[in-house]
């Protein structure tokens, strides 16, 4: 049980209907091919004007859709995504500027970091949990925050993980320990699925919804992935000496 509303700006009695990034993102080829083909013709102004509406028509649609439509749990399931492209430019810059100090960590290092972070972002969620069992509708922005705090691992994770496998794969078998990797993921999915049926409720037909009941039980859950989460890269950290000494000298 969220609150809907983002940023308190959604109109009491507005009824949404087609998100309007699906108009900008279906116009966004047409303008970035016009805008090719009018840079390879010399039509410097025409391309540039053609990259700005694109820009702009994208601005519009997201302010749109983000922030006077309600949210849903559902529907901010984008954050993943958006937390991605504005993280990575930050974290290309954050690695090098920490190794021109000495201070870059090593790769089994920045996976236990990440680990870390995977668990701590089911604390927002342990707190939303808290709330919405105590009848108060929770925060939207606890979710966000488990968002920020997800993605923040993954980070720290998969382009490092990815990295490793490249350089310390045998280059005849490259893709298959890419495929290894990838395999690993879908494992983990089928793990997630069965975390999630520890949160299942029975309610016969003709009975209530007893929220408390299953805000205790989400936040039972949250509080073990948390645990696994911690743990695991607590685990990791102390596992990475050993690790280091096994990759050749890879950094």
């Amino acid at each position: 049980m969220l609150t809907k509303d983002l940023f308190g700006l959604t109109p009491g009695d507005y009824t949404p209907g087609i998100p309007w990034a699906i108009f900008a993102l279906a116009g966004s080829p047409v303008l970035m091919v016009a805008a090719l083909r009018a840079g390879d013709r010399g039509n410097d102004g025409l391309a540039k004007a053609a990259v700005i509406t694109m820009v702009i028509a994208l601005a519009i649609a997201l302010v749109h859709d983000v922030v006077l439509v309600p949210q849903t749990a559902g529907s901010l399931t984008f954050l993943g995504a958006f937390f991605i492209v504005v993280l990575a430019p930050v974290f290309s810059w954050l690695w090098p500027w920490l190794d021109r100090r000495g201070l870059n960590p090593s790769k089994p290092a920045k996976m236990a970091i990440g680990l870390v972070f995977a668990g701590l972002a089911f604390v927002p969620l342990m707190l939303a949990a808290q709330s919405a069992g105590s009848g108060v509708p929770a925060s939207v922005w606890w979710l966000v925050l488990a968002y920020f705090l997800l993605e923040l691992g993954e980070m720290c994770l998969s382009p490092i993980g990815l990295s490793a496998v490249t350089q310390l794969s045998v280059a005849r078998v490259v893709g298959l320990m890419m495929g290894a990797f990838w395999l690993a993921t879908a494992y983990s999915e089928v793990l997630a699925a069965q975390f999630g049926k520890l949160t299942s409720m029975d309610v016969l037909e003709g009975e209530a919804f007893d929220m408390a009941v299953a805000a205790a039980r989400y936040g039972d859950l949250f509080l073990l992935m948390l645990r696994i989460g911690v743990g695991s890269g607590i685990a990791y950290f102390v596992m990475a000496p050993l690790v280091r000494r096994w990759m050749h000298g890879v950094r």
